[in-house]
């Protein structure tokens, strides 16, 4: 194997090492928080909060409603039953009779009211408990699928740590000092190939000396303009 191919090669395998660690770095990140069942948990006790404070309200509507009634039930009564025989007494009963029908009437409004808002939030906590149910189950999906992805990226890694070191080995002491300091300086691309008579990294247009230099598989040649290891296949 040439020189310049043996440069292409590492340059290849740490570009798939980095891209490897990048995306493990990615899943970690992935696997340590669950926003979308967050939101679906957050949405979901909203919901259940609502319906629980609906409830009470429909709860209390009913109660003033039935105490209404019954108070309204008692003054009829009375008014009724030939136990007041006294006019001005009989005139008071009728005045509150009347007020408390228009009482009730107000109320059985507000108690209708209450329930229709009840049964809407029990409906809206149904559909948020659906869409939280559903959000768990999406990303139990997601994790399988990412977790296989992290075992087989996690099994790739150490193979390519290992070709990188052949491949290293098989660079003279100078070439892969070289190497390695371009790779810090040119984040993470010291070789780039020569495509259409120019630089596949910077895209500068080579001259023809530089051009034999890269057919030159005994040295090494850099690009003009980025100062990248050029490879010519």
């Amino acid at each position: 194997m040439t020189l310049a191919h043996t440069l292409l090669q590492l340059q290849q395998t740490d570009t798939r090492l980095g891209a490897h660690r990048q995306r493990l770095a990615e899943l970690a990140r992935w696997f340590a928080q669950a926003p979308e069942v967050e939101l679906a948990q957050a949405a979901r006790d909203r919901a259940w909060k609502a319906s629980q404070e609906a409830q009470r309200a429909f709860r209390e509507a009913e109660a003033r409603l039935q105490e209404v009634q019954d108070k309204l039930r008692r003054t009829e009564a009375r008014l009724y039953d030939g136990s007041v025989r006294n006019p001005k007494e009989l005139q008071d009963l009728q005045r509150e009779a009347e007020a408390l029908q228009r009482r009730l009437g107000e109320l059985e409004t507000v108690a209708v009211e209450a329930l229709m808002a009840a049964e809407e939030a029990e409906a809206a906590l149904q559909q948020a408990e659906a869409a939280l149910k559903q959000a768990r189950e999406q990303r139990a999906a997601a994790e399988a699928q990412r977790r296989a992805e992290k075992q087989r990226l996690e099994g790739e890694v150490p193979q390519l740590e290992a070709r990188r070191e052949v491949l290293l080995a098989q660079l003279p002491p100078e070439v892969a000092a070289t190497y390695e300091r371009l790779r810090q300086r040119k984040h993470g691309l010291a070789v780039a190939e020569v495509q259409e008579q120019a630089c596949s990294a910077c895209g500068a247009t080579l001259t023809s000396a530089l051009l034999q230099e890269a057919r030159d598989s005994t040295t090494l040649t850099f690009c003009q303009e980025c100062g990248r290891i050029l490879m010519a296949r």
